[in-house]
């Protein structure tokens, strides 16, 4: 799906409650949390539009699954700060109303809407207390260490050129990305020229919001 156009409420609904969910649901889930389900109109046209993968757990029985795709999340976040669609019924407009005064907040902020539904990684309090006490810094303070080294404030480097200086791990890095991104004067963004990117800094990107980032500022110490 190509342009951004307004979809029917119930084609609306599903989508900002999978962007809630931030992954892969049944109807199942769908139903005990929102108590409805996914009906097959709005499951195929959705489908159809690229803007959700289904997928079923068992052939012609079990519960259909639903995740949004990279469309899907632009979808929805360009859903998120549309406003109410024409005709919704009271209680809609005003939710919808409110939803889009935080969404172009955000926007202002400099501030995906994506980037609000991005799983936290989750890290016992134990693990990072032993790794600061027997280190003296934290994987996050090897990041901006090795940022300094390579750039000035405020200017972007690829993700590949951190995890090169930092090594170690493939997923504490990625723990370590998420929870500089959440700071004050961290910038995590994608590299808007796709086609330049190299396979190593293809490779290096981390997931966040449904959209892959590549390079990452920080402004503040």
């Amino acid at each position: 799906m190509s342009e951004l156009v307004r979809l029917l409420p119930a084609d609306r609904q599903v989508l900002l409650v999978l962007m809630h969910l931030k992954r892969e649901v049944s109807n199942t889930e769908i139903k005990e949390r929102f108590g409805f389900t996914v009906p097959k109109s709005v499951r195929d046209r959705l489908q159809e539009q690229g803007l959700i993968d289904v997928r079923r757990e068992k052939e012609r029985s079990g519960p259909f699954f639903h995740e949004l795709t990279d469309p899907g999340w632009r979808q929805g976040a360009f859903e998120a700060a549309a406003g109410p669609p024409k005709g919704a019924e009271r209680s809609h407009r005003i939710e919808s109303t409110v939803l889009a005064d935080y969404a172009g907040f955000l926007e202002r902020s400099g501030i995906k809407v994506a980037e609000v539904y991005t799983a936290a990684p989750e890290i016992a309090t134990e693990e990072i207390a032993t790794e600061e006490i027997a280190t003296g810094t934290t994987l996050v303070d090897e990041l901006r260490a090795a940022y300094a080294g390579l750039a000035e404030p405020g200017d972007y480097v690829s993700l590949a050129a951190l995890r090169e200086a930092v090594g170690g791990d493939r997923a504490e890095v990625d723990r370590a990305l998420l929870e500089l991104d959440e700071q004050a004067g961290v910038s995590l963004i994608p590299e808007a020229n796709r086609k330049s990117l190299t396979a190593a800094q293809r490779a290096a990107a981390l997931r966040v919001g449904g959209e892959d980032k590549h390079l990452l500022a920080i402004t503040a110490p």
